[in-house]
């Protein structure tokens, strides 16, 4: 008994042993100067607009670290777009700076929670949706980061002033909004850190050149430079590229090219039109630990037209939950089609469905994606497709912001560009299944279109694929529409171009 009380008296001083040496760990000499700056920032409201590998995750993790570490029993969130992606971010860094600092942290992998020997705990938050981030309510916190901020939709701001703020403040403590500008110039980031707020927000500013830690291993020598140089003469940028300036420079350029989705002021209608004789499909992008999505929409071969009724998302719903919505939207529309993403997990939800509560979802089909993206934007552009605004509010906000990835080349036009997976897309993935189902343009020279089993049918579907993969190769080869001095203003463009 003795022993064993001797072992636990020597663990516990080398416990205390390893927190007060934390706690006197010298955090700013780790980091370069303008990381420095936004971690001593004392700013209740405080954001940092960076490029892609600039070390803003380092410094966030030495952020949340150092004011865990400088008071017992706290909760520092880190919020995210999903808990999966905060844990891509956050982890290897925090881990990196556990071995070398020797800090005792436990890393616990089912809740994502960080817990260091004081009781303090830093946990990873996906907030995709408000209702995610409901669950920060309750519990006060002295500091708050919010990564990858760009993605977020609007319903940001709400989320920041009715839960988050009032959340921090029994400590008087900190938001962090931390981000890289995105091609829409659009969300609460961009209103945040361009002075459209009505907040105070201290706004820091660094990029890839700032940071003295990209280094070749082997020789220690800085080459990012060279190598952004050699970048900008194999994709040809130039100095006033809009992804070179924003994804590098970390500028707020508004980039239409790297816009996936086109939704103009003339697409959005404020009430249904009157629906007799349409035909109702309904689009699902199906997950659990991600959202599942569902769009609701109507066409009319007679008008040849296809509006968005409504739509909505919601995480963590098992096959039943997913059916138990289908049946609720299925009571109010006679769909004609109701069709699902059946890749992955989804194949199970599909095959539940089928058997199990007897819902007829059809496998949405995936093949040729960008191309049919193209054709979606070119029915926006021609006033084909419509979208009623207040009843489909995530949709919207989610399409505006999403964005190609940048590393895009000049490949062919289906392998062209990829999304960017820091953006949400549920929502826009369900739009999309649902529109490929919609036949509106078979009333195009079809006083009698033809049935849609027959060879008629399938020669126009051909030909309207075709021409969706011109468009695409158009978009790839840079090739795009004329914008109208009309829509240009309404998308908030001076005559010069700029954006106001």
């Amino acid at each position: 008994m003795a022993e064993d009380r001797l072992k636990q008296r020597k663990a516990l001083i080398e416990t205390i042993r390893r927190a007060e040496s934390a706690n006197k760990v010298d955090f700013d000499s780790l980091l370069f100067k303008q990381q420095r700056d936004f971690v001593e920032d004392q700013s209740r409201l405080k954001a940092a607009v960076c490029s892609r590998r600039a070390g803003k995750s380092e410094g966030i993790a030495h952020l949340l670290l150092k004011e865990a570490l400088s008071q017992k029993d706290v909760l520092l969130p880190y919020i995210t777009l999903t808990t999966q992606q905060g844990k891509r971010i956050l982890w290897p860094v925090l881990k990196r700076l556990n071995h070398r600092l020797k800090l005792n942290l436990k890393f616990n992998e089912n809740d994502l929670t960080c817990r260091l020997p004081n009781g303090s705990q830093i946990f990873i938050v996906g907030g995709a949706e408000a209702s995610e981030l409901e669950r920060l309510r309750g519990p006060k916190y002295p500091g708050v980061v919010i990564d990858e901020a760009q993605a977020f939709g609007p319903f940001l701001e709400d989320v920041i002033r009715e839960i988050i703020l009032p959340a921090t403040m029994d400590y008087q403590g900190w938001i962090a909004l931390t981000g890289t500008p995105n091609a829409a110039c659009a969300g609460y980031f961009y209103e945040a850190t361009t002075g459209r707020v009505q907040e105070e927000i201290s706004v820091h500013h660094w990029t890839a050149f700032d940071n003295p830690f990209i280094v070749n291993p082997k020789t220690g020598e800085r080459f990012f430079q060279a190598w952004i140089d050699d970048e900008k003469r194999r994709r040809r940028w130039t100095d006033d590229n809009p992804t070179y300036m924003r994804e590098w420079l970390g500028k707020w350029v508004r980039d239409e090219d790297g816009l996936i989705y086109r939704i103009r002021p003339m697409n959005l209608i404020k009430q249904r039109p009157d629906l007799d004789d349409w035909s109702y499909v309904l689009g699902m992008d199906l997950g659990f630990g991600d959202s599942t999505a569902f769009v609701v929409l109507a066409y009319s071969t007679d008008g040849a037209q296809v509006v968005v009724l409504e739509s909505y998302k919601q995480s963590g719903l098992i096959p039943s939950a997913v059916a138990a919505h289908v049946e609720r939207l299925r009571s109010r529309y006679d769909f004609e089609a109701i069709v699902a993403d059946a890749g992955g997990l989804g194949k199970g939800y599909v095959e539940e469905m089928r058997q199990r509560y007897g819902i007829p979802v059809q496998a949405a089909q995936k093949t040729k994606k960008n191309a049919y993206i193209e054709h979606l934007n070119g029915d926006l552009h021609a006033g084909v497709l419509s979208i009623v605004e207040h009843e489909n509010l995530a949709l919207i906000g989610e399409a505006n912001l999403l964005q190609w990835r940048a590393d895009a080349s000049g490949k062919p036009a289906d392998a062209a560009r990829k999304e960017d997976p820091r953006f949400e897309n549920h929502l826009c993935d369900a739009w999309l299944y649902g529109y490929r189902y919609c036949r509106q343009w078979l009333h195009e020279d079809e006083e009698n279109p033809p049935s849609k089993s027959s060879p008629e049918w399938e020669k126009i579907a051909a030909d309207r694929m075709e021409q969706a993969d011109e468009e695409a190769y158009r978009r790839a080869s840079g090739a795009w529409w004329e914008t109208t001095l009309e829509d240009e203003a309404a998308l908030g463009f001076d005559d010069d171009g700029s954006f106001q």
